[in-house]
């Protein structure tokens, strides 16, 4: 398990994805593990997304918690924060997620990321011919991680064993 910490959180997880992957490559080097997945929450579920969809041949599953597609323009927990199905960054994460498994949790009640996110990105990997489902979690809001990364159903699935 690696866990890795974005160094300036100015900037985008996929700002990082070489350094994501260099360390990914040394531990594999070590014969750590035969398997590969990739989660994160927020601003990790949105690199998780992209990360995941640039480098398909090398993550086995995806789980994304409160991801959102574009970053936003006026900051986040911004009410003007719509999602946009049109967006480059969108139809890159669809197509590239088209083979990999994805799950996608995201709190009813986020007033950080917009759920609208969430609904987008599972209708556009959907339509991409993806394997990817969504659960909305009633009476959560941005902290979706606690529930989603609790649950032995998420564990046994990123395992691959559920």
């Amino acid at each position: 398990m690696l866990i890795p910490q974005k160094p300036d959180p100015q900037r985008q997880w996929e700002d990082h994805a070489a350094e994501i992957m260099q360390l990914l490559d040394r531990s594999l080097e070590h014969g750590v593990a035969d398997t590969c997945v990739i989660t994160g929450n927020s601003q990790g579920g949105h690199g998780a997304l992209v990360i995941g969809a640039r480098h398909p041949d090398r993550f086995e599953r995806v789980l994304s918690v409160c991801p959102y597609a574009d970053p936003p323009e006026n900051g986040y927990g911004a009410g003007d924060w719509p999602f946009d199905a049109r967006s480059a960054l969108v139809a890159e994460i669809a197509s590239g997620l088209r083979s990999t498994p994805v799950r996608i949790t995201h709190g009813v009640d986020d007033d950080v990321v917009p759920p609208d996110h969430a609904r987008g990105l599972l209708a556009a990997i959907s339509a991409a011919g993806g394997d990817c489902r969504l659960e909305l979690l009633p009476e959560t809001g941005h902290d979706a991680w606690g529930e989603t990364y609790s649950r032995a159903d998420y564990a046994a699935w990123l395992l691959g064993i559920g």
